[in-house]
């Protein structure tokens, strides 16, 4: 790493994103056991160590200071203790995030509980979850997606996909030095507050969860970009939760629904209204963040 670029980033699938300084390590959402639809729909399911193990080592990462989960469900949170264990992270994230790691065997020390919108300090980098709304769906998906739900005891898998509830949704904005990023696990909005201020959620770049976005009118997509993207000024937006996450991650990636097709309506968008460049973040390939 340069000493003009000192902060790197690498995009490990759905929302898993891992941030070095070279000094302090993150790891947010990481969800690297993947399973396939069926086992999600009609099995139980664990973190796989051993693959865990694989995709830590693959993308050079030995030691790390905290994995930061922004909401409980499974294909954000299934791997949050193994992650730690293997990698000396502390957990960092709500009730339901501290459950889920108890119930995967973390110590209690080793998890943190946080409070919205308290900072916290990671080495040369400054953490704070800002509360968020997750993706509506329709009632009886809502119901057993556990949104709005939380998990309410330690969940020792193997378990149910749906016995990871929501457990409430967060936003990270993360500052060091160098610059600052958002990162976004769910695409949705909170609903304008008379007289809010916006500029605590300014950023260098906005790495925003897209996943979903696929199943909404264009009304709503048109709304998300203008309540989360345009506000943010941010340089560059680099898009997180587009690829399938049924798919091993040693498979070639392909996009979630429709997502493809989002990606392109973005770009045009953000074009026609003078915002930021919008991309894909690349696949499982270290990049200079700022």
């Amino acid at each position: 790493m340069s000493a003009k670029n000192p902060v790197r980033a690498m995009f490990l699938g759905t929302n898993s994103v891992a941030v070095t300084d070279g000094s302090t390590t993150l790891l947010i959402d990481p969800y690297f056991s993947r399973p396939s639809r069926f086992q999600l729909l009609a099995g139980a399911v664990a973190p796989d160590s051993g693959l865990v193990g694989r995709i830590l080592a693959e993308s050079g990462i030995e030691k790390a200071d905290a994995v930061l989960i922004t909401h409980s469900h499974v294909d954000h949170a299934l791997d949050a203790a193994c992650v730690a264990r293997a990698t000396g992270a502390v957990v960092a994230g709500s009730a339901s995030t501290r459950n889920i790691a108890l119930g995967g065997g973390l110590d209690p020390e080793n998890i943190l509980e946080i409070t919205p919108l308290d900072p916290y300090a990671f080495g040369d980098f400054t953490v704070t979850f800002v509360p968020s709304r997750h993706l509506e769906f329709p009632p009886g998906l809502r119901q057993l997606l556990g949104i709005g739900q939380a998990v309410e005891k330690p969940l020792v898998p193997p378990a149910r996909a749906w016995a990871w509830k929501e457990g409430g949704t967060y936003k990270l904005k993360v500052e060091h030095k160098s610059g600052s990023f958002i990162s976004s696990g769910s695409a949705n909005f909170a609903p304008a507050r008379p007289g809010a201020s916006l500029g605590d959620m300014r950023a260098d770049i906005l790495l925003p969860g897209i996943g979903g976005l696929d199943r909404k009118p264009k009304a709503f997509v048109d709304k998300w970009f203008e309540r989360v993207v345009m506000p943010c000024s941010a340089r560059r937006v680099w898009l997180t939760h587009w690829d399938d996450f049924t798919r091993p991650l040693c498979a070639p990636p392909r996009f979630l629904g429709r997502c493809g097709d989002i990606l392109l309506y973005l770009q045009e968008k953000s074009r026609s209204l003078g915002g930021p460049p919008v991309e894909l973040m690349p696949w499982r390939r270290w990049i200079g963040l700022f």
